[in-house]
């Protein structure tokens, strides 16, 4: 029920209508029970804050308190039925799931017009724009929602609902996929979704024209998806829990330092450089494991899918099993961390890293470096949080330009810029223009964008050395290694 215990798999679901079947990799087998039970007391009482208090008050255990003094409800009645006075964050993941839900079923609306269309693609266009100006209302506060979705604990049911909404649409749109195809489009669906959401929180053009430019052109991209064949797929038939690592810290030297930096893999000269100039000491290293698969018997038996899927995740673990050192230096006596964070192949991993982070440090600043496929001609955007605080004294960084819709960040930066926006934490991010910035192993940049970064940090930390030189010197290396003018991962 409502507020009755901590966010899990089962937390959100009992509210809403129960559903027995199973969304199989058919689309005949798509399932229509009803998405939300309007009959039921805790969903009235969801329904009146979403509609008529999340609007002005947010996604906030206050709308709900409104809504019940609204419905001219006694709380100290409802704590049999509600277990009122429990963690807020369970009131709040219970509200956004409502929005997730009611927005969803929202889309029975429009099939009449849908059905006017002439193609599947033209009709999953239709209804991802009507489902993304569901948004509208209550767009303000939505920052709120979508960081508390990507927090460790709360990630699997927030997912589980994304596909569900992936799999109405593709299934409202003519789709009878009956094959891999079916994984392929709605996984494919999913991330657009998600990336025309983080669109849209920065899109100030009426209407919100711009996002739904960004998401048609990326829908186009997966028109033919149906016909591709994606190597993901043998696991997803599977159908096994994905292996979630272990993240331990170990405090070498204890300290109260509070100011980050963070170097993605791709970016290492930067990294490299700055231990070379700036004397430090490792006083902490973050490990990332799975000792799941390490404490393994080597003599259980497995039938053969079962021993597929134990080969496959134990190459995925060995390959995402790293160890990360954060070091701790003093420049213009100001003690400064900073680490460097290695490409994973599970991005769920950058996540928990994050949580792990912000959970163990008492973060009050960050600076972080990312790379994206910037539009126009710049080699840098920065993304810095109102909160954060620049000296007064000329910088270069302010000389940086903002990053603008269809821009945005991911992997390590995009992980550590949310998670300091819910601990709010006055963070930075510089991002490097670069090709493929969204595909692992795949990224390319070239060099002149490193060396413009590497004169940003040089004037914000005040390293006055040879600190782009050097970055000069180790991108030579890197890119006599590839055989060309750019720089791989």
């Amino acid at each position: 029920m409502l507020f009755r215990r901590p966010i899990g798999r089962a937390c959100v679901r009992p509210i809403f209508a129960p559903t027995t079947a199973v969304r199989g990799f058919q689309s005949v087998y798509h399932v229509e029970s009803p998405i939300i039970d309007d009959s039921k007391l805790e969903n009235r009482i969801l329904g009146r804050a979403y509609n008529k208090f999340v609007p002005t008050h947010g996604f906030t255990k206050q709308s709900v308190d409104l809504a019940i003094a609204d419905l001219q409800l006694r709380p100290e009645n409802l704590g049999g039925l509600f277990g009122i006075g429990l963690q807020v964050s369970d009131v709040v993941n219970e509200l956004i799931m409502y929005h997730l839900k009611h927005t969803r079923a929202n889309l029975s609306r429009y099939h009449d017009e849908a059905g006017k269309l002439a193609t599947e693609g033209a009709k999953v266009r239709f209804y991802m724009q009507k489902r993304l100006l569901d948004n509208v209302p209550i767009i303000k506060y939505y920052h709120q929602a979508l960081g508390r979705m990507i927090l460790p604990t709360n990630l699997g049911i927030f997912l589980t609902e994304l596909h569900n909404l992936s799999d109405d649409i593709t299934y409202y749109s003519g789709d009878k996929s009956n094959d891999f195809a079916w994984y392929s489009k709605r996984f494919a669906l999913s991330s657009v979704f998600v990336q025309s959401e983080l669109f849209m929180l920065g899109d100030t053009t009426p209407d919100y024209s711009a996002t739904i430019s960004f998401m048609n052109d990326r829908v186009s991209d997966i028109d033919t998806l149906g016909y591709a064949h994606i190597v993901q797929d043998e696991d997803l038939l599977l159908e096994k829990e994905p292996i979630i690592p272990t993240i331990t810290v170990d405090h070498h030297i204890h300290t109260q330092n509070t100011y980050f930096i963070a170097v993605p893999e791709l970016l290492r000269p930067i990294y490299d450089a700055l231990l070379q100039i700036a004397p430090s000491k490792m006083v902490s290293s973050i490990r990332v494991s799975f000792p799941e698969l390490e404490e393994q018997d080597e003599a259980e038996e497995f039938d053969d899918d079962e021993q597929l899927y134990k080969s496959s995740k134990a190459v995925l673990a060995q390959q995402d099993s790293k160890t990360i050192e954060l070091h701790q230096t003093t420049l213009n006596n100001q003690n400064i961390n900073f680490l460097l964070v290695p490409v994973f192949r599970s991005k769920l991993i950058y996540n928990l890293f994050a949580s792990t982070l912000f959970q163990h440090f008492a973060i009050s600043k960050l600076l972080c470096f990312a790379t994206s496929e910037l539009s126009g001609l710049h080699t840098l955007n920065k993304l810095v949080s109102q909160n954060y605080r620049l000296p007064e004294k000329p910088l270069l960084l302010k000389q940086v330009p903002d990053m603008q819709p269809p821009n945005f960040i991911t992997g390590a930066a995009g992980a550590l810029v949310s998670h300091a926006n819910i601990y709010n934490v006055e963070v930075a991010a510089i991002a490097v223009s670069a090709e493929g910035a969204f595909q692992l192993d795949m990224e390319k940049f070239d060099i002149s964008g490193l060396v413009d970064l590497a004169v940003i940090v040089d004037d914000y930390l005040g390293l006055k050395g040879d600190y782009v030189q050097i970055v000069k010197e180790l991108a030579k290396v890197k890119k006599a290694s590839s055989g060309s003018n750019a720089l791989y991962i």
